[in-house]
């Protein structure tokens, strides 16, 4: 995916973007000690709330104001009355111009000095943001794909929504904020919508109509537009607009509710039909983190929507409950691997957790240590940032090397992996049996993961797997419970271990049969490790939960690939060797057989004074399927039989030796050709042999007058070649041997005159082909 370029271009635009948007967030929050306590709700620049005791009800203002100006500096186009308000110095008195009904005066307002509860909310809100945004960035940034770019936009928008950047009071940069913020607020809920569509498990409509997922996206645009045409035509004191951009709070609202509650629906039914214990144990707590951070903030807006002016007990709760979402994710990721990443990953994610803490910690501890050493910070104002400074110095290194030990504990377990393989390979040299294969390649690869249960699976008959060898597991607790042939087929198509829940998420809604959801579940299996030697499936091993936690790492399934790249292609040396072998037993088995033949064919020709009889064979395989006899009959007429077995090697030739057994027995007696024809058809039939059929032709030559009877059973036409030159084809008789027991066969004659030639043949002489492809034909 990373090779795309569409995607390459997104990883650096949302990388620019967020590091912009992180340096302002960090600016604001730089400023949290000198932004003045809050005394009333602003919406943009109406006041919804005025809080009772604070300066705004000291000022007089009142419920539905609106600021038109601070201290002088009106409202540019995208500004809002809460950051210039913020701006204040706290105690100086500044004058607010404000639009009450229709008519505009000035107030005289004082903010108060911010409390330490304001400053702790603020780094609260603040921590909260920025650990949201780098969670998403590092999760994009790190594994660069469509689906971590949603959820990477998803933590950026809610990052920069509760934690808005910093931007100097000039209009262009105020605008693209204001901007980016409405954007951020509308794309929210479609991309949640999107996310969910495919994680934890593909939906089947991005499969089936996966070009309109872009329709999402629609009233989200729409709005978009809506926000920014009103930013651009209608002035900050315009009174409250009843055009298009009335509709534009309830649309909002109605978006967030519609898009967050199909989101959860569409995750709480994929975590419902989700058959597998370990896909689910992946993504419970993400179900839970997306449930408990976006619902209050939805429930807060359809309150606010409906009655703006009513006081909400705990919507500051709302807002840092959004940290729920990215944090559910940042927990599966460090303990279940989602989304595949690497231990590099997962350390950049907790090493940027690690640093807003840190970060947090230092405006907390001077902020801190100014409430308990005021004179020192009269003193001079950097002791405090220097104190706060070696204070985190001092608990990063112990910090850091906990962190580190506990991702080295989660990254595999026993002897070093470069020993493992090389040890690996050198067991593998001259091991021939298959069976001490599997097991070498099974115990193996349950040393190397730390896993204390491994099976290794073969192909079996009708295209499924079976248990070929045990590792931690009683042979009872498998053996009845083959592998499906569907599930094979989901294997074949992978070349890389296939971790539990990515099966499930490629499967429709996860679903396996019950025979395959068994013998999963009987081995608690989290990785499945296909066995391939080149195009060849050779079987695949599943291995357990590994003894060190709670999944695999990238790394371990990299070393499970090698150790499995390596076993396949011993197996394959293996049955190749086992055919070999195979084939050298068939071959001595083929001469013995070949032996068999020779001696059922006549060696010597009957010799009598008015015909010469002559005959040959040369089978095509070591064994051929091809027969013909001659033979005098007691009452001294020559009998002529040839015939061709379907199929070559030795099945063809017992039928062979079945046939040249009835013609020796039936041939002597005293009857017309066609009717012994039909007596050894019925007993060709009666051996069961659906698949063989014998083309045969049977004459009698009487040598006295030259009479020839004959019955052609399916067999090329015998070759009456006369002393003139002229050529007759006998051909009369019946369908081949051995396809209907009731099949009835005619039988005619013709006369040998002195010079004549009767010859009988076998398709073999008319299918010799040569190298060019040209056939040598009937009629040569």
């Amino acid at each position: 995916m990373e090779r795309l370029p569409l995607l390459r271009l997104a990883r650096w635009l949302f990388a620019a973007l967020a590091a912009g948007t992180l340096a302002g967030q960090i600016l604001e929050l730089e400023r949290a000690a000198e932004i003045p306590r809050a005394s009333m709700t602003l919406r943009d620049s109406r006041v919804v709330v005025v809080l009772p005791g604070g300066a705004a009800e000291r000022a007089g203002l009142l419920p539905g104001d609106r600021i038109l100006a601070v201290g002088g500096e009106p409202l540019s186009r995208g500004g809002e009355a809460l950051p210039l308000l913020q701006r204040l110095a706290p105690g100086r008195e500044a004058t607010l111009l404000v639009r009450r009904g229709g008519e505009t005066r000035e107030l005289p307002y004082r903010p108060d000095p911010p409390q330490r509860g304001d400053i702790l909310w603020r780094f609260a809100v603040g921590g909260v943001g920025i650990v949201t945004l780098l969670i998403g960035v590092v999760v994009f940034l790190k594994n660069p794909r469509p689906l971590t770019f949603t959820f990477g936009a998803i933590c950026y928008a809610m990052g920069a929504l509760v934690q808005p950047p910093f931007v100097p009071w000039l209009t262009g940069l105020l605008v693209a904020r204001k901007a980016l913020l409405m954007a951020a607020t509308l794309f929210v809920p479609p991309l949640l919508v999107h996310l969910f569509l495919a994680f934890p498990l593909r939906h089947p409509w991005l499969d089936r109509r996966g070009r309109r997922v872009g329709l999402l996206y629609a009233p989200s645009l729409a709005l978009l537009a809506l926000a920014l045409w009103a930013l651009a035509r209608i002035p900050p004191d315009a009174a409250d607009p009843l055009g298009p951009a009335s509709l534009l709070g309830p649309s909002a609202t109605i978006l967030w509710i519609a898009g967050v509650g199909a989101a959860i629906t569409l995750f709480a039914v994929a975590y419902r039909r989700a058959r597998s214990r370990a896909s689910r144990g992946r993504v419970r707590a993400i179900l839970w983190g997306t449930i408990l951070g976006t619902l209050p903030i939805a429930a807060m807006l359809a309150v606010r929507a409906v009655r703006p002016a009513l006081a909400i007990p705990g919507d500051r709760l709302a807002v840092l409950a959004v940290i729920l979402i990215p944090l559910s994710f940042g927990y599966a990721i460090v303990r279940h691997g989602i989304f595949d990443l690497s231990l590099l990953v997962r350390r950049s994610l907790a090493l940027s957790l690690l640093a807003a803490l840190l970060a947090c910690l230092y405006f907390v501890l001077q902020m801190a240590l100014g409430e308990l050493l005021p004179g020192l910070a009269a003193a001079s104002p950097l002791w405090l940032p220097f104190l706060s400074l070696c204070a985190v110095g001092l608990l990063l290194p112990p910090t850091y090397r906990g962190l580190e030990r506990l991702l080295e504990s989660r990254a595999g377990a026993g002897r070093p992996r470069d020993e493992l393989i090389y040890e690996f390979g050198v067991a593998l040299r001259g091991m021939l049996g298959r069976g001490p294969l599997v097991r070498l390649i099974s115990e193996s690869v349950a040393e190397a993961l730390g896993a204390s249960r491994v099976a290794c699976f073969e192909p079996a008959r009708g295209g499924g797997l079976r248990a070929a060898y045990l590792c931690g597991v009683p042979p009872e607790a498998l053996a009845p419970w083959p592998l499906s042939a569907a599930l094979v087929q989901r294997l074949r198509s992978h070349a890389r271990p296939l971790d539990r829940g990515e099966l499930d998420t490629e499967l429709p809604f996860g679903y396996l049969s019950p025979a395959d959801q068994a013998a999963l579940d009987a081995l608690d299996a989290h990785l499945l490790v296909p066995l391939r030697a080149g195009e060849q499936f050779r079987g695949c091993l599943l291995v357990g939960r590994p003894a060190y936690g709670e999944s695999f790492t990238a790394a371990d399934r990299r070393l499970a690939e090698t150790l499995a790249a390596e076993g396949s292609l011993a197996l394959e040396n293996s049955l190749l060797h086992e055919r070999a072998m195979e084939e050298e037993r068939l071959r001595g088995d083929v001469e013995l057989a070949r032996d068999l033949q020779e001696r059922l064919l006549p060696t010597r020709m009957p010799q009598l004074d008015s015909l010469e009889a002559a005959g040959f064979s040369v089978p095509c395989q070591g064994v051929g399927g091809d027969y013909y006899d001659c033979f005098l009959t007691p009452r001294g007429e020559l009998l002529l039989a040839i015939g061709d077995v379907s199929g070559k090697g030795v099945p063809g030739a017992i039928l062979m030796a079945n046939l040249q057994g009835l013609v020796k027995v039936e041939g002597v007696r005293d009857e017309p050709p066609a009717r012994i024809v039909e007596r050894i058809n019925r007993q060709i039939c009666e051996m069961e042999k659906p698949e063989r059929f014998v083309t045969f032709c049977l004459a009698r030559v009487d040598p006295r007058g030259g009479e020839v009877t004959y019955c052609n059973a399916g067999h090329p036409s015998m070759l009456l070649a006369r002393g003139d030159g002229t050529i007759e084809e006998l051909s009369v008789g019946g369908l081949p041997l051995g396809i209907r027991a009731d099949a009835a066969y005619d039988g005619a004659a013709a006369r040998l005159g002195a010079g004549d030639l009767l010859l009988l043949y076998t398709d073999g002489v008319t299918e010799r082909t040569r190298p060019g492809g040209e056939q040598f034909g009937a009629e040569r």
